[in-house]
């Protein structure tokens, strides 16, 4: 059931990356130049390793600085960011297809080259 959880990762064109985990608990963390990191949490997800012993959960639904961002076209045709969508193993599928020359910013290639080692 977990591993068909949905996940949400999010690069911004500042170089960071979110990751938001639907599942329960839910689980947000923001990484600074991480994509690494998140292909390592992205594996573990899908190797049956959950976000709720994690640390560094930054979810908290009485904050508006730790809630969940929602999709916005508008926001990824304004060049502000890029939303991924699916289960671990559909985003760590989607970024080791990617073709590294053509990715948008270097947080996603950072996720594509870490997604085909």
């Amino acid at each position: 059931m977990e591993r068909k959880t949905k996940i949400d990762i999010i690069a911004d064109n500042g170089g960071g990356i979110t990751l938001q985990y639907h599942g329960r608990p839910k689980y947000l963390h923001y990484y600074y130049q991480g994509g690494v990191q998140v292909i390592d949490d992205l594996r573990a997800i899908n190797d049956g390793h959950y976000p709720s012993s994690w640390d560094g959960n930054e979810y908290n639904p009485h904050d508006d600085s730790g809630r969940f961002m929602e999709y916005n076209p508008d926001m990824e045709r304004n060049g502000g960011y890029r939303w991924y969508m699916g289960t671990a193993m559909d985003l760590l599928s989607e970024f080791g297809a990617m073709d590294l020359e053509d990715c948008w910013g270097y947080n996603v290639q950072e996720l594509a080259r870490a997604a085909k080692s």
